[in-house]
């Protein structure tokens, strides 16, 4: 069974489920919508915490900007005031991929 085809299918389930609540009045359409940026910082983790080859340091950059336009949509933090954490994540996803090819061998492998 592949990771991907996993998550996938989890996906389609959990927006089935959603759309059948707010079908049903338990939720609106707009709460749910403000939630967006929860999947970046559910494909960040799984990627931080089950990485593939080479995943690790891309899930950090996509928990770092969910995590911010969440805040901003809660109105914790603004975009306007915030952007620079964007230009620290490409930073970061810059050096830890550095860090990762660093590790591997002449061969490919991780040494």
């Amino acid at each position: 069974m592949k990771k991907k085809d996993v998550v996938g299918g989890l996906v389609v389930i959990c927006a089935g489920l959603v759309f059948l609540a707010a079908n049903l009045g338990y939720v609106s359409i707009e709460e749910v919508w403000q939630q967006w940026p929860a999947v970046l910082i559910v494909i960040g983790a799984s990627k931080v915490l089950f990485p593939g080859e080479g995943e690790r340091t891309s899930g950090l950059p996509l928990l770092l900007v969910g995590c911010v336009f969440l805040a901003h949509n809660y109105d914790v933090l603004h975009i306007r005031d915030s952007w620079p954490l964007f230009l620290v994540s490409a930073g970061l996803s810059i050096l830890a991929s550095a860090w990762e090819s660093g590790r591997k061998g002449p061969d490919g492998r991780a040494s």
